[in-house]
């Protein structure tokens, strides 16, 4: 998804020290981006954050690479990145990391009126040490995952699911004709061999793929 908008979050007051709390800052540059889109830049720092930032569609968030701009959450019980019916939002070169403990998740993406999460793309991301799931998408399509890392997780790494209440497709139709027959014995009629005696050891084909 390309951008002509890009908005660096150390020009809304975000510090990336480390102990200064940028949430807000973040939050206000990712609410600065247009609907019709934009990115959201992390110089190399660590950003951390008391809260879940909020995401939406047609955004990016544009990090320098994985390990040298880091959004750490601090507390136990707030995910990292949030959003509900997304379509489009891009996350690269990014870390997002958890304190270890807790319920909170990484990324969650949630629904409540669109049938889908639509064009997501995730390239040479990272999302470790939270409490509950590293990645928790409902119902992801057309998105792609590049060198994409969850892990050291409390919960899952990755949580995907489909749309609640899908009904199952057709069954297959059964072919009773075309039934392979087992691999030690031509039928049910046909008993497994016994043992061959001490007396006189021998291999035969039937006890040899029993």
């Amino acid at each position: 998804m390309a951008s002509s908008y890009w908005f660096n979050v150390m020009d809304y007051g975000a510090t990336g020290n480390g102990s200064t709390d940028d949430t807000t800052a973040i939050q206000t540059a990712i609410n600065a981006v247009p609907a019709s889109g934009g990115t959201v830049v992390f110089p190399a720092g660590t950003y951390k954050i008391s809260s879940a930032l909020v995401v939406r569609s047609n955004l990016i968030l544009q990090g320098v690479s994985d390990g040298s701009a880091v959004i750490s959450q601090s507390s136990t019980t707030a995910n990292g990145l949030s959003g509900s019916d997304i379509t489009r939002l891009t996350i690269q070169d990014l870390r997002i990391q958890g304190p270890a403990s807790g319920s909170g998740k990484g990324i969650v993406l949630t629904r409540t009126s669109n049938p889908a999460t639509v064009s997501l793309a995730f390239a040479r991301l990272t999302v470790r040490h939270f409490g509950g799931t590293g990645i928790d998408l409902s119902n992801p399509i057309v998105s792609t995952f590049d060198s994409v890392t969850s892990a050291n997780n409390g919960n899952h790494g990755w949580d995907i699911r489909g749309v609640s209440g899908e009904p199952p497709g057709p069954a297959a139709p059964s072919s009773p004709a075309t039934r392979t027959p087992s691999p030690t014995r031509d039928s049910a009629s046909t008993p497994w061999p016994t043992a061959p005696s001490s007396a006189a050891p021998r291999t035969t084909a039937a006890s040899a793929t029993r």
